[in-house]
């Protein structure tokens, strides 16, 4: 028999065997490691938009409280003021209530740790403790710019607080670190309505007369 067709028929060495598992391996382990990889960067994605549809629908609904915010008017003898309280890191006014009932409800939002809420309780109910609270994780910090005229000011600017004011601001901007890489846009919020001249203080009830 001819060597050249014995060595032809005799299959693959082992060195051979060896160099093509070797490969089959190297192979496998970058499919199976280019696998991992967009599976993570997908999941990341999923997260990022599952975290941005959040903030979005949390400050919709902080747009909409602040829109409809009800510059109740205190006419106290001795302060006559706004019941709005506008701090650098907290939030606190009357609006009427989403689902369009009756009364008002006294809305406050602010941060606590990494989480950030929307708590509302009726106005006149005899509650410390909200009714509804709305909370979005993953961002914290908080902060609150109003802008408009303050008692003494000629013109209109920015200020760190609102209190004790006769009248609403003109534009209250609102935005947030984020605790866990949450976004949260810079958001500007016009307030509706002026002011609530028909209150008639009540030193006795702390409330407007009929209210």
């Amino acid at each position: 028999m001819n060597p050249a067709v014995r060595k032809s028929d005799a299959g693959f060495s082992l060195l051979e065997l060896l160099v093509a598992i070797s490969l089959l391996a190297f192979l496998s382990l970058v499919l199976f490691g280019g696998l991992k990889f967009g599976r993570q960067v997908w999941k990341t994605a999923a997260e990022g938009t599952v975290s941005a549809n959040a903030v979005r629908v949390f400050q919709d609904e902080l747009r909409n409280n602040i829109e409809r915010a009800h510059p109740l008017f205190i006419q106290d003898p001795v302060h006559p003021h706004l019941d709005f309280d506008g701090g650098p890191s907290q939030l606190a006014f009357l609006a009427p209530p989403p689902d369009g009932g009756g009364g008002l409800e006294r809305f406050v939002v602010g941060s606590v740790g990494g989480t950030t809420m929307i708590a509302a309780r009726p106005e006149l109910a005899n509650l410390t403790t909200a009714t509804y609270v709305n909370s979005l994780k993953g961002v914290g910090g908080m902060r609150f710019a109003y802008f408009g005229q303050i008692k003494g000011e000629a013109d209109a600017s920015w200020h760190d607080e609102w209190r004790g004011q006769t009248r609403l601001p003109r534009l209250i901007r609102i935005s947030a670190l984020p605790a866990r890489g949450v976004d949260w846009p810079v958001i500007v919020v016009s307030p509706h309505i002026a002011a609530d001249q028909s209150c008639v203080y009540d030193q006795t009830t702390g409330f407007c007369h009929e209210r």
